[in-house]
C-alpha cells in the first residue's frame, strides 16, 4: 500500500511503502513542530554531504536517489504511467530519463525470447511476417 506523504516544501504528494512509513512512526515525536524532519532544503544536502563524506562515497548526490528509485521500479515491471506519477513527471520523457535499465536487466529480458522450430513464422506467399497460432500440443 502506498501512504501519501505531504512535502510542505512543494505541492506535491510523495508516497513511501509501508515499510517505510512503520519506520518513521516509530520515531520519537518531535517537540514544537509538525514536520517529520525539521530541517531546510539546504540543510538536507549540507547533512547529506557529511554523510557521504565520513562513508568514504565519492561522486554521488542525493538527487541521484531519485534516479535509483526511477530504475529499481522500472526494472520490477512498475509500468511506465505509474512510474511517471510517482516521479511527479507531466511529460513522460522526463520519466525516461530518469529510468536507468541495468545491462543484466536488458539481458534478462532479451532471454525471455524463445523460439520454436516447429512454427512458421513467415507467409511464403507474401513475405509478412505471422504471430504463432495456439498450440496444438496440450499439458
Amino acid at each position: 500500500m502506498l501512504n501519501p506523504v505531504s512535502d510542505p516544501f512543494c505541492s506535491t504528494t510523495n508516497h513511501i511503502n509501508d515499510a517505510a512509513l512503520e519506520a518513521l512512526r516509530s520515531l520519537p515525536p518531535r517537540l514544537n513542530t509538525n514536520r517529520l524532519f525539521p530541517l531546510g532544503p539546504n540543510q538536507t544536502s549540507m547533512l547529506f554531504g557529511r554523510v557521504l563524506k565520513r562513508a568514504g562515497i565519492e561522486d554521488f548526490r542525493l538527487h541521484d536517489l531519485r534516479h535509483t528509485f526511477a530504475s529499481y521500479q522500472a526494472m520490477s515491471g512498475v509500468a511506465a504511467r505509474g512510474l511517471q506519477a510517482l516521479l511527479g513527471h507531466k511529460d513522460p520523457r522526463m520519466t525516461m530519463r530518469y529510468s536507468h535499465l541495468s545491462e543484466a536487466y536488458l539481458r534478462a529480458a532479451v532471454n525471455c525470447v524463445q523460439f520454436r522450430r516447429d512454427i512458421q513464422f513467415t507467409n511464403l506467399k507474401d513475405g509478412t511476417y505471422l504471430a504463432p497460432g495456439p498450440s496444438s500440443k496440450t499439458a
